[in-house]
């Protein structure tokens, strides 16, 4: 997931500081700093799956300042993570807090922390529903199996129940956004 923010300030007084500040209490590490460049990242680890604070995942982020001009862009890797509408927004929040905090100075850690527990508890949702469909799904093909001996029924079944109580979930909640 890409993301891109553009804005201008009064005053560009400490402004590296504040831009480090921003990122280092958000938990991302300086990687680079040049004269008009800071590049953050937020290092994934091999349980990068099954981290639900979409925030802590492996993301790199470059910070262009050119006077009282500046531009970021924010790389997200979202490859083996479930991408709701909730994750969306809170990288949204996080990203219009990182403006706000260099224009305005706004506290931002309670609002970041509000967006991650929404963007979490829906994710917690669709891993729930995807254990359900698993578990069903396994009953079901364990049956098949059991009725034919064809083993790789049971595998099928997991497959089928995963993704059908998956499928059937996102479509309702795709229904209950656009109401």
């Amino acid at each position: 997931m890409k993301r891109y923010l553009q804005f201008e300030i009064e005053s560009d007084s400490q402004l590296s500081k504040k831009v480090i500040n921003y990122f280092d209490r958000s938990g991302f590490k300086l990687l680079e700093q040049n004269d008009n460049c800071l590049k953050f990242t937020f290092n994934s680890s091999i349980l990068n799956t099954w981290t639900f604070n979409p925030l802590k995942w492996k993301s790199d982020i470059v910070v262009l300042i050119n006077g009282k001009e500046i531009k970021a862009k924010f790389l997200i890797d979202t490859s083996a993570q479930i991408v709701t509408a909730e994750v969306k927004e809170a990288w949204q929040v996080f990203i219009d807090n990182f403006r706000q905090y260099i224009i305005d100075g706004i506290e931002f850690e309670e609002v970041n922390t509000e967006a991650v527990k929404r963007a979490r508890q829906s994710i917690l949702k669709l891993t729930a529903w995807a254990i359900l469909g698993i578990a069903v799904g396994g009953i079901i093909g364990a049956c098949i199996k059991h009725l034919t001996g064809l083993t790789f029924m049971t595998y099928i079944g997991i497959i089928l129940g995963a993704n059908y109580f998956l499928r059937r979930k996102l479509i309702s909640n795709r229904r209950v956004t656009a109401i």
